[in-house]
């Protein structure tokens, strides 16, 4: 569906690893209907490489080209990846005669208004809060749930009975682990993504590091949840990259994978028109 010459709204998720850009017609007339409807795709998307934001100039220029934009929200925990975009966004917007929208910049879980029991929210990453809050509202604001998130990090947030953030857990992500052992080591390959959970013991070093690698992804989040004391009727809500890979050997029954839910966080939020200026 062209989306060309329709109002909407820019959103960004700028993590560790990669960049996620997406175009919501409508903006926040539009909210409503990706928590109603979990399926629903974005109107468009646009995924850059974090690490190389400067040079994605003619990538996004393409990609802005025709939007009419209502607003621009961005979440970030990489600072220099986000000055970098800033800065790009408004050298196109320039060059194309684009006009000045209303927008905001969302940097620590500080920013975002979920109940919490954090003791520093100012150094906590504001993707673990947005993805809180979008879980919270899947979950009609009730807990208490659990929130796991399979990126470059992996996460584990426990939101108590009373629908109150309570923190989490950090650890290692399947791929960023998989960097850490092939750097730390003299003779151990870097090893790629996988699209099926291995067995438990590989023939030769690829599939050994990968047996290793996966399966200490499940037993960790599978820990992780059981140590969070969350009751037998919680909810649980999984996103991230490796999500749908992991969820299926450690989530619980009741558990629901949903993609962009940092992003479903941030359009939630951005609806409230909270934020500062860009």
């Amino acid at each position: 569906m062209s989306s060309e010459g329709q109002g909407g709204w820019i959103l960004a998720d700028i993590g560790n690893s990669r960049t996620k850009l997406v175009w919501l017609v409508g903006g926040a007339g539009s909210v409503n209907r990706l928590f109603q409807d979990t399926a629903k795709t974005w109107d468009e998307r646009l995924t850059l490489p974090t690490d190389r934001i400067a040079q994605q100039g003619e990538a996004l220029k393409l990609w802005l080209q025709g939007k009419k934009i209502e607003g621009i929200w961005l979440a970030s925990v990489h600072q220099e990846a986000l000055t970098q975009l800033v800065g790009l966004m408004d050298r196109v917007l320039e060059e194309t005669d684009g006009e000045d929208a209303d927008g905001s910049i969302f940097t620590s879980a500080m920013d975002v208004d979920v109940q919490n029991r954090l003791d520093f929210p100012e150094r906590t990453g504001v993707d673990r809060a947005l993805a809180v809050r979008a879980a919270m509202r899947l979950n009609d604001a009730k807990g208490p749930g659990i929130v796991v998130m399979c990126g470059t990090a992996m996460t584990v947030e426990r939101i108590d009975a009373d629908g109150v953030w309570l923190g989490g857990a950090i650890a290692p992500g399947y791929r960023l682990s998989a960097k850490a052992l092939n750097q730390g080591t003299a003779g151990l390959m870097q090893v790629g993504a996988i699209s099926q959970a291995p067995l438990a013991h590989g023939a030769e070093t690829k599939t050994a590091i990968e047996a290793g690698l996966f399966w200490g992804q499940v037993g960790a989040a599978k820990e992780l949840i059981a140590r969070s004391g969350a009751m037998a009727d919680h909810w649980e809500v999984w996103s991230g990259g490796d999500a749908t890979l992991i969820a299926p050997w450690a989530a619980s029954e009741q558990a629901r994978v949903i993609q962009d839910l940092v992003l479903m966080g941030l359009a939630d939020f951005a609806a409230t028109g909270y934020g500062d200026s860009v």
